[in-house]
């Protein structure tokens, strides 16, 4: 049974041939769609498509017997009073007429990428590794038209879901990595720095991102050298708002540490670790570079909590602030 699409409102196998008969499978140029062109395309496209779906993968087949040796043409693509429209490479194409009528795609692979199309105005939407490309063409009559993916409307993945376009993607995740900079939560000692991995996941709502940060501080004075390790896991929560250059963001962060402080002194200071926790508040901003990288610089306000020992040997719990920098690269997988 062929497989039906939601998106195509059809079947693979249709749609693709389809395709095909309107120029996708003009393999030699000649503007002639015959037999086996057709179907060569339709099969192996049927394939490929039919193998992301739940329902498995659809081998197409077909059997006909005639004598001769002329191949038998479907379509021809010079007829009067259609026009042609040419796409870019290293995309796959959707063209739709009207608000829902799916009336053939070029994949990125394909080598012939012409449509023979009835004249009138169609919605074009390409998908390239780094984002979708959108936009409107018009075809006139006994003319062929040529794409300029530059003036088409761009959008990343990131963008798409966070705008809710989950009928294309409902998520999109991807590492970051970086230096970080941290004001000390220990009095006199030097700032904390170190670096910071985490992974970032983008909904339509909500941004979250688990991370992994470490940094060292130090301290010295007359009496005594101190070491501090801080080995942080946050999970940040924000809220993005996309611009024409930028993306910015407001977030809440919420994590666990531990502190290990080692001391050279005079006296007797065995090392110690203890256990702390902090809740931070901050902005950042992203901007877009090559492929689906990007470049992430935040600030935010922290609060920790931790235990201090006095000299007396007592404990008590003390909220300290600090302010927290980081500057990192990024990419969507």
């Amino acid at each position: 049974d062929a497989q039906e699409s939601d998106q195509l409102q059809g079947s693979f196998f249709t749609h693709y041939l389809m395709s095909g008969l309107r120029g996708a499978a003009d393999d030699d140029g000649d503007q002639v769609v015959t037999v086996a062109e057709a179907f060569r395309y339709t099969r192996d496209q049927t394939i490929l498509a039919s193998s992301r779906t739940l329902g498995g993968t659809q081998h197409p087949t077909f059997h006909y017997d005639l004598r001769g040796r002329a191949e038998i043409s479907l379509s021809e693509l010079g007829g009067r009073g259609r026009g042609k429209l040419t796409l870019p490479a290293d995309a796959t194409w959707l063209i739709v007429r009207g608000t829902d009528n799916v009336v053939g795609e070029i994949v990125a692979g394909a080598r012939r990428r012409t449509l023979s199309l009835r004249p009138g105005k169609y919605m074009i939407r390409g998908r390239t590794r780094e984002a979708l490309l959108e936009g409107t063409v018009t075809v006139d009559a006994d003319r062929e038209t040529s794409v300029d993916a530059s003036k088409l409307t761009r959008s990343t993945y990131a963008r798409l879901v966070r705008k809710g376009r989950g009928e294309l993607l409902r998520y999109v995740g991807g590492p970051l990595v970086g230096p970080i900079i941290q004001t000390p939560i220990i009095d006199g000692a030097s700032p904390c720095l170190g670096v910071l991995a985490g992974w970032s996941f983008v909904r339509s709502d909500l941004t979250l991102s688990p991370r992994l940060a470490g940094c060292r501080g130090e301290l010295s004075n007359r009496t005594l050298d101190a070491t501090t390790d801080i080995l942080a896991l946050d999970l940040r929560v924000a809220k993005a708002w996309d611009f024409s250059r930028a993306t910015v963001d407001l977030g809440i962060t919420m994590g666990g540490e531990l502190l290990h402080e080692r001391f050279v002194t005079r006296g007797i200071a065995p090392a110690r670790t203890s256990i702390a926790g902090h809740v931070d508040a901050g902005a950042a901003i992203a901007f877009p570079i090559f492929s689906r990288g990007y470049l992430h610089a935040e600030i935010a306000a922290q609060t920790h909590f931790f235990s201090v020992e006095t000299q007396a040997g007592d404990k008590s719990m003390t909220a300290r602030f600090a302010l927290r920098g980081l500057f990192a690269i990024g990419a969507w997988l």
